[in-house]
């Protein structure tokens, strides 16, 4: 018994007419097409409805008689607000107590409507799942003719190459004839009024003709004919002019209806336009901030690889301005020893010596390469309590070796100067180029002997030790004065302006400063400060 109730029920939900049950002048229940004919979505909603407020007084007089399989045609005011045209066929349920089966069908112009409006939901749900332009519109015509709506739907967009013409984007038929030859929609040599290149924004009609009109061979037939081979009478163009005034496209719709295109169905469509217009300016709109994405995350790849490509030169020729300083020792020692041996009375002693230099500059430069390392991978390195004058006397020889043993370094500092909280390697590399650019500044301008001399000034606050290296070379361009700790910025004709771009980052991230004074009478002077060692360290 429950298997018979369960087929009944889904017999009358596959109907396509709405049933309706009234008693006492209200409505107790209907189906499903019922309810979307009412426009309720929710059978709560349909249950127990006054039909006072669904039907005018004279349909509600004549359900009041005695009615038995006649037909009547009136105004349904749905629940969603709007009005529909329907015929409505009553039939008296016997020993229902008074209870009328009501079978309420659309008029014909009414169930057109009723069609578009679920055209117009259906294109809403496809613009929201839609990922491009061409998809969408072709979903939209498909949707436009398998609603039973219209034989023939097309979508254009104006072309300035076509002389005022549109090109295809998307189209839809009822099968009958094929329409894929369209190519360009129309190119009227004198526009006449039903063209949509004309149209003003809102809906035109136009009659079809005869469908006799001439065919550009090659731009293919023109869309009159085919409409006019599939049936069609008239044609309704909708101008797609959104919000912001402007108008690209344009949707042809073609019918076959004796009375094509009322005026409540033109409203439905003056809605659909702006619908589809809106959609389709966010969906560009959307494809546009997607590809812009698509070109920005190319662009940061690229950039990335720029970067890492600059970051391993960069890294390269640190490594290689950093040992050569004690490679270059190196070979001094090496060319030491050599000419000690070549002596006709070889002093072991003094080649031991420069033996030994070698070995303890091959070991310095094995430290650069390491601390150097430890830096460019961000490593806070060793640091530890130094102190200043031990850091000039280290570098001192380094400097000579390089230079020439001539070079005169002149310490100018107070008693009692204090120690540093310092990584002792990399400060020791940082005063050394700043000693030997020094050396090069006056060798440049042709001192020698007596003023072939730097100063060297130490002094100190409450919480910085200040070093400065002085020289009376030719000084520093104001020009380039703001630009010589850029990295690879150089005025030297062998130098690959390393030095000092990588000092200031070696002293900056011991929390100390490096900066460069003009010097009054002439020559340069590079300033860098330190913190002073901690108590108790």
């Amino acid at each position: 018994m429950k298997n018979c109730q369960h087929l009944a029920e889904d017999l009358l939900a596959a109907l396509p007419d709405a049933l309706v049950l009234v008693q006492a002048g209200r409505l107790t229940w209907c189906n499903p097409a019922g309810r979307r004919l009412l426009g309720s979505a929710a059978a709560d909603q349909d249950e127990a409805q006054d039909l006072a407020r669904l039907l005018p007084p004279e349909c509600l007089a004549w359900l009041a008689g005695t009615v038995d399989d006649s037909l009547q045609e009136t105004r349904l005011h749905r629940l969603d607000g709007r009005e529909l045209d329907v015929e409505i066929r009553a039939t008296v349920l016997a020993g229902g107590a008074g209870e009328r089966l009501l079978v309420v069908r659309p008029t014909p112009p009414a169930r057109r409507r009723l069609r578009l409006e679920r055209a117009i939901g259906q294109i809403t749900q496809a613009l929201i799942q839609a990922t491009d332009v061409p998809a969408f519109l072709e979903a939209v015509c498909r949707i436009l003719v398998e609603e039973g709506t219209y034989p023939l739907v097309w979508i254009g967009v104006a072309d300035a190459g076509a002389e005022g013409g549109c090109l295809l984007a998307a189209r839809a038929h009822d099968g009958r004839v094929d329409p894929l030859s369209l190519g360009v929609l129309w190119q009227p040599a004198v526009p006449s009024e039903g063209d949509p290149a004309v149209m003003p924004p809102g809906v035109g009609v136009a009659p079809l003709g005869s469908g006799t009109m001439p065919v550009d061979a090659t731009a293919g037939p023109d869309w009159r004919c085919v409409a006019a081979a599939l049936g069609c009478t008239a044609s309704a163009t909708l101008r797609l002019v959104d919000g912001w005034g402007e108008s690209k496209d344009v949707l042809v719709l073609c019918s076959r209806e004796a009375d094509p295109f009322p005026e409540a169905e033109r409203l439905q469509m003056a809605e659909l336009s702006g619908e589809l217009a809106f959609g389709l300016r966010s969906l560009r709109l959307r494809t546009a901030h997607a590809e812009t994405e698509s070109a920005m995350h190319a662009l940061r790849h690229e950039f990335q690889q720029i970067l890492e490509w600059q970051v391993a030169s960069q890294t390269a020729a640190a490594i290689a301005h950093e040992i050569g300083q004690p490679l270059s020792a190196v070979t001094t020692f090496g060319e030491a020893a050599l000419r000690l041996l070549d002596d006709i009375q070889p002093r072991p002693d003094r080649l031991a010596r420069a033996v030994e230099g070698m070995a303890v500059q091959a070991e310095r430069a094995g430290h650069v390469v390491r601390e150097l390392m430890d830096f460019l991978r961000h490593a806070e390195g060793t640091q530890e309590v130094v102190d200043p004058l031990d850091l000039l006397q280290g570098v001192a020889p380094l400097v000579r070796a390089s230079q020439g043993t001539h070079l005169a370094i002149d310490l100018v500092a107070p008693a009692g100067l204090g120690p540093v909280w310092a990584n002792r390697l990399q400060i020791e590399k940082v005063l050394l180029n700043l000693l030997r650019n020094a050396a090069d500044a006056l060798e440049a301008a042709g001192q020698r002997g007596r003023d072939f001399r730097v100063a060297v000034e130490m002094s100190q606050n409450e919480s910085h030790l200040r070093l400065c290296v002085v020289d009376r070379g030719p000084g520093v361009d104001p020009a380039i004065a703001g630009r010589v700790f850029e990295p690879f910025f150089t005025t030297k004709t062998r130098g690959i302006g390393m030095g000092l771009a990588l000092s200031r980052a070696l002293v900056e991230g011991q929390g100390g400063r490096l900066w460069h004074e003009p010097e009054t009478g002439g020559g340069a002077r590079f300033c860098f400060s330190l913190p002073l060692g901690r108590t108790g360290a």
